[in-house]
């Protein structure tokens, strides 16, 4: 099979024998599809099961640079745009935003548009109306007119928009933080039907720092290294600890081999006896206008080591929901994270 050299185009091959997928082309930023079950999705996504599968079905795959997509015929066959299934042609629809007219809504806008992207429009509460952007009337009507939707809203509609957005087969990417064990129910049973980022955090330094914390963890041992996590945000926000806390807790104990909620220490207060040891603590701090500062602190009798992030501008969460949902789009139902979309998961 003939590896293509970042062409803006669609070539597409009947497979002949086994699966084949070029080293090269999975290193590339190449975008690598498949036809499966009428549906276009990326193949590097597939489990092996489903690769051996897509082999005996003979199914045709094709290789499309994501920014463009002209269609011409290679040497085996041709394909016409007016063919593609119709999960193709929901991505030419756009993204939508959920909460359009807020702060973070509105950087989402501006970040869709400085990605070269279509922006479908958005929703917002009602009376709401924003300038040159198509406001649809509810979640459903969004998710039918998107490729994708942005959703940093609040927890409270998780529920609904995981099923108006698995009932639409639209994409979904989440950065609502303070879920309940429910509203996290609600998005793992979305991501069977549709692909589903789900981050606490979309900044690529943050993702970075959650990937170290994990490693950290594994190598330093809970007996003799105490994890804390403290983090501040401005006065307004409305969960503690912050989600991004949470998940930096969750990849210390995950290297630890160890469930989160059984070690966390959350808010100490009065006499609260010695520190149990493997614990994972967090402080919460709320002022002024800050925007995200986060420490994880490995504190030993001998030494301590300390990671910190800090967040001077919201714009570094929003360029990274875009690019989540500029990779989102053509995957394969599941439930991801941002660490997917940065190749470090």
């Amino acid at each position: 099979m003939r590896s293509p050299r970042f062409a803006a185009s669609v070539r597409i091959r009947q497979f002949d024998h086994k699966w084949t997928l070029p080293s090269r082309l999975a290193d590339s930023p190449t975008v690598w599809f498949i036809e499966w079950n009428g549906l276009i999705v990326d193949a590097r996504q597939l489990p092996p099961a489903l690769q051996e599968e897509a082999v005996r079905k003979r199914l045709i795959p094709c290789v499309c640079e994501p920014k463009q997509r002209r269609f011409h015929e290679d040497s085996t066959t041709s394909l016409d745009a007016a063919a593609v299934p119709t999960q193709d042609r929901r991505m030419d629809k756009g993204i939508g935003i959920a909460g359009i007219a807020g702060r973070m809504g509105q950087l989402l806008a501006e970040e869709v548009a400085a990605a070269g992207a279509k922006l479908a429009g958005g929703i917002d509460r009602p009376g709401v109306t924003v300038a040159g952007t198509t406001l649809f009337p509810d979640i459903a009507a969004l998710a039918a007119a998107a490729a994708v939707v942005l959703d940093f809203t609040h927890a409270s509609t998780v529920a609904a928009h995981a099923q108006a957005l698995a009932a639409a087969g639209t994409a979904w990417v989440l950065g609502t933080t303070g879920l309940s064990a429910a509203d996290e129910a609600a998005v793992a049973a979305a991501a069977r039907h549709v692909p589903v980022v789900y981050a606490p955090n979309f900044s690529t330094g943050v993702n970075l720092v959650l990937a170290l914390a994990e490693r950290m963890a594994a190598a330093l041992p809970a007996e003799q290294y105490d994890a804390e996590i403290v983090e501040m945000h401005h006065r307004q926000k409305v969960d503690a600890p912050s989600g991004t806390a949470i998940g930096l807790g969750r990849a210390v104990a995950k290297g630890r081999g160890v469930v989160l909620e059984d070690v966390k220490e959350s808010g100490r207060d009065g006499h609260t006896g010695a520190r149990r040891t493997g614990a994972i603590g967090f402080a919460a701090l709320r002022g002024g206008q800050v925007v995200g500062e986060h420490t994880l602190l490995f504190a030993a009798g001998t030494e301590h080591i300390a990671i910190t992030h800090r967040a001077f501008d919201r714009r570094a969460f929003a360029s990274g929901a875009v690019r989540a949902a500029l990779w989102a789009r053509g995957r394969p139902a599941g439930l991801y994270s941002m660490m997917d979309v940065l190749g470090i998961g």
